[in-house]
Protein backbone atom coordinates (compact mmCIF):
# COMPACT_ATOMS: atom_id res chain seq x y z
CA UNK A 1 0.00 0.00 0.00
CA UNK A 2 3.08 2.16 0.28
CA UNK A 3 4.27 3.84 -2.39
CA UNK A 4 8.42 3.96 -3.15
CA UNK A 5 9.16 7.61 -0.92
CA UNK A 6 7.13 5.98 1.59
CA UNK A 7 8.88 2.72 1.77
CA UNK A 8 11.87 4.23 2.14
CA UNK A 9 10.61 5.35 5.71
CA UNK A 10 9.11 2.71 6.55
CA UNK A 11 11.77 -0.26 5.63
CA UNK A 12 14.46 -0.77 7.98
CA UNK A 13 17.36 -3.47 7.91
CA UNK A 14 17.66 -4.69 11.29
CA UNK A 15 14.83 -5.52 14.07
CA UNK A 16 12.64 -3.50 16.59
CA UNK A 17 13.54 -5.72 19.50
CA UNK A 18 11.30 -8.24 21.47
CA UNK A 19 12.62 -7.44 25.04
CA UNK A 20 10.81 -5.70 27.62
CA UNK A 21 12.66 -2.41 27.12
CA UNK A 22 11.82 -2.69 23.15
CA UNK A 23 8.27 -2.69 24.02
CA UNK A 24 7.52 -0.29 26.52
CA UNK A 25 5.59 2.31 24.96
CA UNK A 26 6.07 6.12 25.71
CA UNK A 27 3.55 8.61 25.85
CA UNK A 28 5.76 11.90 25.27
CA UNK A 29 8.17 10.66 22.64
CA UNK A 30 7.23 10.30 19.24
CA UNK A 31 8.46 6.60 17.76
CA UNK A 32 11.91 7.72 15.54
CA UNK A 33 10.96 5.27 12.79
CA UNK A 34 8.64 4.19 10.65
CA UNK A 35 6.48 6.11 8.39
CA UNK A 36 4.07 8.78 9.86
CA UNK A 37 0.15 7.75 9.61
CA UNK A 38 0.13 11.61 8.72
CA UNK A 39 2.38 11.11 5.36
CA UNK A 40 -0.37 8.56 4.22
CA UNK A 41 -2.70 9.52 1.48
CA UNK A 42 -6.55 9.47 2.46
CA UNK A 43 -6.99 5.55 0.87
CA UNK A 44 -3.90 4.41 3.13
CA UNK A 45 -5.07 6.12 6.43
CA UNK A 46 -8.53 4.07 5.78
CA UNK A 47 -6.49 0.79 5.08
CA UNK A 48 -4.48 1.63 8.23
CA UNK A 49 -8.16 1.97 10.24
CA UNK A 50 -9.15 -0.92 8.79
CA UNK A 51 -6.12 -2.74 10.07
CA UNK A 52 -6.63 -1.26 13.76
CA UNK A 53 -10.06 -2.87 13.41
CA UNK A 54 -8.99 -6.20 12.18
CA UNK A 55 -5.95 -5.86 14.98
CA UNK A 56 -8.65 -5.39 17.43
CA UNK A 57 -11.33 -7.94 16.50
CA UNK A 58 -10.43 -10.99 18.43
CA UNK A 59 -10.97 -9.00 21.75
CA UNK A 60 -13.82 -8.52 23.45
CA UNK A 61 -15.53 -5.11 21.79
CA UNK A 62 -15.40 -3.07 25.01
CA UNK A 63 -11.47 -4.04 24.97
CA UNK A 64 -11.08 -3.02 21.36
CA UNK A 65 -12.89 0.12 22.31
CA UNK A 66 -10.38 1.18 25.16
CA UNK A 67 -7.73 0.57 23.57
CA UNK A 68 -9.31 3.19 20.54
CA UNK A 69 -9.99 5.67 23.40
CA UNK A 70 -6.53 5.00 24.79
CA UNK A 71 -4.63 5.88 21.17
CA UNK A 72 -7.32 9.17 21.00
CA UNK A 73 -6.37 10.06 24.25
CA UNK A 74 -2.87 10.04 23.37
CA UNK A 75 -2.91 12.01 20.48
CA UNK A 76 -4.94 9.52 18.15
CA UNK A 77 -3.84 7.87 14.84
CA UNK A 78 -2.55 10.45 13.64
CA UNK A 79 0.31 9.87 15.82
CA UNK A 80 0.89 6.61 14.72
CA UNK A 81 3.89 5.43 13.17
CA UNK A 82 4.35 1.65 10.92
CA UNK A 83 7.46 -0.06 10.54
CA UNK A 84 8.46 -3.02 8.61
CA UNK A 85 11.36 -4.82 9.68
CA UNK A 86 14.26 -7.25 7.60
CA UNK A 87 16.78 -8.63 9.45
CA UNK A 88 19.34 -8.07 6.44
CA UNK A 89 19.93 -5.65 3.73
CA UNK A 90 19.98 -8.92 0.77
CA UNK A 91 19.50 -7.44 -2.68
CA UNK A 92 16.13 -8.38 -4.08
CA UNK A 93 15.30 -9.05 -0.86
CA UNK A 94 12.38 -7.07 -0.29
CA UNK A 95 10.52 -9.98 2.40
CA UNK A 96 10.77 -8.00 5.67
CA UNK A 97 10.74 -10.18 9.11
CA UNK A 98 8.38 -7.96 11.60
CA UNK A 99 6.01 -5.26 11.62
CA UNK A 100 4.85 -2.71 14.08
CA UNK A 101 2.79 0.19 14.71
CA UNK A 102 3.60 2.58 17.16
CA UNK A 103 2.77 5.75 19.06
CA UNK A 104 2.29 7.38 21.95
CA UNK A 105 1.03 4.84 24.72
CA UNK A 106 0.99 2.08 22.54
CA UNK A 107 2.80 -0.69 20.37
CA UNK A 108 1.87 -3.43 18.34
CA UNK A 109 4.45 -5.43 17.48
CA UNK A 110 4.71 -8.87 15.34
CA UNK A 111 7.31 -10.76 14.17
CA UNK A 112 7.41 -13.38 11.95
CA UNK A 113 10.43 -15.46 11.87
CA UNK A 114 12.01 -17.66 12.63
CA UNK A 115 8.16 -17.63 14.50
CA UNK A 116 5.05 -15.80 15.56
CA UNK A 117 5.66 -13.28 18.25
CA UNK A 118 3.17 -10.79 18.83
CA UNK A 119 3.37 -8.08 21.63
CA UNK A 120 1.06 -5.41 22.18
CA UNK A 121 1.20 -2.56 24.79
CA UNK A 122 -1.26 0.04 25.55
CA UNK A 123 -1.08 2.76 27.89
CA UNK A 124 -3.79 4.45 29.55
CA UNK A 125 -1.83 7.11 31.81
CA UNK A 126 1.34 8.27 32.48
Amino acid sequence: MLNEEQRKHAVIVGSPGDGQGALRPKLVEKPPTGVSYEELETSQRELVAGVMRTLLSPFRKEDGDEVMQLITKNGGLGQLRLAFYKDNAEKGNDRWDAWRIEGPGFIWNYRVLPHVHCFVNVVGQA
